[in-house]
């Protein structure tokens, strides 16, 4: 048996975990449970389910990776766009 066998987490654990955290810390944990109600909402389960192959398990997270890897990617060229449109604007206020 593993941590994740059917264990049930104590609230009392989790506030307290909570009081002990970062902001950061915090809003992860939110997210997480967020996360946990929209998969109920959406599809009926959360990812305690017993109908994926590990395999399948390994191809969901491969394509989310991928997901991750684009949103990344788009950021950092918004980002360098935005650092070119602002070094443009710094040289024409010099040049007036």
């Amino acid at each position: 048996m593993n941590k994740f066998d059917n264990e049930e987490v104590d609230p009392e654990m989790v506030k307290d975990i909570s009081q002990g955290a970062c902001n950061i810390t915090k809003s992860i944990i939110k997210d997480l449970i967020e996360s946990d109600k929209k998969g109920v909402e959406e599809y009926g389960t959360t990812v305690d389910r017993e109908d994926y192959s590990l395999k399948e398990w390994l191809q969901h997270a491969y394509e989310e990776t991928l997901d991750t890897a684009k949103y990344l990617a788009a950021a950092i060229k918004k980002l360098e766009d935005q650092n070119k449109e602002d070094e443009t604007d710094r040289k024409s206020k010099r040049a007036v």
